[in-house]
């Protein structure tokens, strides 16, 4: 009879365990939507309270990730340069004539 009180127990334990862990995944996944740490907030709800966490990340801004944007205009940038060098290769071999390289320049200009 003991030993059932004991596996019960023990099959209860990893039952709640389990369940943790997957509404800990579900409230970093929210953070992380929020542009927030997914591990940071996997184990502080894991660890402390899925509640307490749940009411914090609900109550986090949405956030854009700050250095997405300059990486973007500098590969913006390089592109628009190496498009430009082209261009100019293109005119010196004779290939496009000078104003299809200014007509072309002036809309890479644009884009930068």
């Amino acid at each position: 009879m003991l030993d059932q009180a004991v596996v019960l127990i023990v099959i209860f334990s990893l039952l709640v365990i389990v369940g943790v862990f997957f509404w800990a995944s579900a409230i970093a996944a929210q953070a992380e939507n929020k542009g927030r740490s997914f591990t940071a907030f996997f184990w502080l709800s894991f660890l402390l309270s899925p509640i307490l966490m749940h009411i914090i990340v609900a109550s986090l801004s949405d956030s854009p990730a700050p250095a997405a944007a300059p990486a973007a205009a500098g590969t913006n940038n390089e592109s628009a340069t190496k498009k430009l060098a082209d261009l100019k290769s293109l005119l010196d071999s004779g290939a496009i004539t000078q104003d299809e390289f200014d007509e072309k320049k002036k809309k890479l200009l644009e884009q930068i």
